[in-house]
């Protein structure tokens, strides 16, 4: 399974847990559940990886007799991972789920409450007002969806990049998963990204805890500094880290919080970054995307301000002050290449 692959694969296990644990599902849902599950040997390991991020992030929150459930569907999973699963099996298995998440809190208090979603198409931004209070500003071609409940907020970062101003709740953790990293707060504001094969992380105030997807399992252990700290201990405001998609973090480091927010403002900021890291950005706001040939373009450094959406005004920048030179094709595109 490729990279692509998988974090599509992540996403939809996600998604899957979500709405399994919001209510049951209905004979359609669950026949394309199954057929998921079937797709790929790793599927049911990434949905097992996937329920687990409920318990990291909401179990303290969470009734023992609802955790007893969990526990005990998750265990339903695990055995029959080890075998193969008949269609009908799996079919028990979403079946069993469904009815343990009613017996335990009654079919007349389960609402149907899908996760919402909220996106922005290229070249837009957004600022959605949660119903706590929280606030989730969008970035240009950004997707998150939102699932809560009287115990739990989690979002998931879809693609993208958002700032997430989260409302104080000591007894629900606010948890933002990105794929290669789960974010948890109560109250603070940062900014989590999605570019190319990392999670960035900007914390603006307040404190979280990061957590980051390792091994075949996906088991989620918390983030390390280089001396070994967690990373909720390492960061404080103007702090920043990264994720890749293998689990690995990179450094802890500063950044200009009025600086890194300017793309809300509609300017995009950038400071000793990759082209191929820029030029994601850019393309957030192009109509017509720009494309990077080889990778000793794609690793030319770039630093400047620009104007969201003013594609051109980019490539006539970094060619004129970088080694880099730009080819417009007939369809309107445009190629960076190496000198």
């Amino acid at each position: 399974m490729n990279l692509a692959a998988t974090n599509s694969a992540h996403e939809t296990a996600a998604s899957w847990a979500l709405r399994l644990m919001d209510a049951p599902l209905d004979p359609a849902d669950a026949a394309q559940f199954q057929d998921w599950l079937a797709a790929d040997d790793r599927h049911p390991e990434l949905f097992d990886a996937a329920l687990a991020v409920w318990e990291e992030t909401g179990a303290q929150a969470t009734s023992d007799a609802m955790l007893d459930l969990r526990r005990s569907a998750l265990r339903d999973l695990g055995k029959a991972r080890n075998r193969p699963l008949s269609r009908w099996r799996r079919g028990a298995i979403v079946t069993a789920m469904a009815a343990s998440v009613a017996a335990a809190v009654g079919l007349g208090a389960i609402v149907s409450n899908r996760p919402a979603v909220y996106s922005t198409d290229v070249g837009e931004r957004r600022l959605v007002r949660l119903k706590d209070g929280s606030a989730v500003s969008l970035d240009a071609d950004t997707r998150v969806s939102v699932a809560y409940d009287d115990r739990r907020r989690l979002l998931v970062l879809e693609k993208g990049r958002a700032r997430f101003t989260v409302a104080k709740d000591a007894m629900r953790p606010f948890s933002v998963d990105a794929g290669g990293a789960v974010v948890v707060a109560t109250g603070t504001s940062f900014s989590v990204e999605r570019v190319k094969h990392e999670v960035r992380l900007m914390l603006y105030e307040g404190s979280v805890s990061v957590l980051r997807r390792r091994g075949p399992t996906q088991q989620l252990t918390p983030v390390l500094d280089r001396a070994g700290a967690p990373a909720e201990r390492s960061l404080s405001g103007g702090r920043q880290l990264s994720v890749s998609a293998d689990g690995a973090s990179g450094p802890i480091g500063s950044f200009d919080p009025s600086r890194a927010s300017a793309w809300e403002a509609g300017s995009l900021v950038f400071s000793d970054d990759p082209l191929d890291v820029a030029v994601a950005r850019v393309n957030r706001y192009a109509d017509r995307p720009i494309r990077i040939d080889g990778t000793a373009a794609a690793s030319v450094r770039v630093s400047g301000v620009f104007t969201a959406g003013d594609t051109a005004a980019f490539v006539e920048g970094v060619t004129a002050a970088l080694p880099v030179r730009s080819m417009r094709h007939a369809d309107g595109t445009v190629t960076l290449s190496a000198r």
